[in-house]
């Protein structure tokens, strides 16, 4: 091998070498920026899919959260309105009783108001029949002698249809009725002849009346006991 040869392998090897260190440079290089690039890219992607996560999560979390603290405000005031109904009710409750006793006190106390006028309409009149009772006495005791006397009569008679018109009626009592405390009053008490004459009428000492219907002086009778 000549000289031009060697050269000429020499400088084919030196390109060779060259060309090798060059494109292993070139490709270290290339290869850098591209892992530089794509590390970049793909951070750049990770760290948006990562921010889009984190934010979804946080944006979960925070809702629940504002959700949680919303309803626990709202049934807080719920239960609070329930409240305030639930002393309302009580109260309109409280006053309605109280306006029914006190409408039913009012309506006793008409009742009775009414009661008493009536009553006291009625027996308006009692002081003075009261009085003119010892007249009628009279003419029962005096009857057998007034009969005789036709004018009597009718005077006992005009004055016996002017106090029943004002209500007065007599107790009617027979001998051998049933005594009652209800019209009668037992002066005095006599042995009975038989058992079935116990606790009957006797005998009749004095007339008993009603004005009204209510008694203004019982009957004054002798008992059998």
């Amino acid at each position: 091998m000549n000289i031009v040869d060697k050269l000429s392998q020499n400088y084919k090897n030196l390109n060779e070498n060259l060309n090798k260190d060059l494109n292993k440079d070139l490709n270290k290089d290339l290869n850098k920026d591209l892992n530089k690039d794509l590390n970049k890219d793909l951070n750049k992607d990770l760290n948006k899919d990562l921010n889009k996560d984190l934010n979804k999560d946080l944006n979960k979390d925070l809702n629940k959260d504002l959700n949680k603290d919303l309803n626990k405000d709202l049934n807080k005031e719920k239960i609070y309105e329930q409240s305030e109904i639930d002393i309302l009710i009580k109260k309109i409750a409280e006053e309605k009783d109280r306006f029914l006793r006190l409408y039913a006190e009012f309506e006793n106390y008409k009742k009775r108001t009414q009661k008493e006028r009536l009553e006291l309409f009625k027996t308006a009149n009692k002081a003075l029949i009261m009085g003119l009772l010892p007249i009628l006495d009279d003419f029962e005791r005096g009857f057998e002698e007034i009969k005789k006397y036709k004018g009597m009569i009718l005077i006992k008679d005009k004055l016996m249809k002017i106090l029943e018109y004002e209500g007065l009626k007599k107790i009617k009592v027979e001998k051998g009725s049933d005594f009652n405390t209800d019209f009668h009053e037992a002066i005095t008490q006599v042995p009975a002849n038989k058992d079935n004459l116990k606790n009957k009428i006797m005998d009749v000492v004095e007339s008993g009346y009603l004005l009204q219907d209510q008694v203004i002086r019982y009957a004054k009778v002798v008992v059998a006991k």
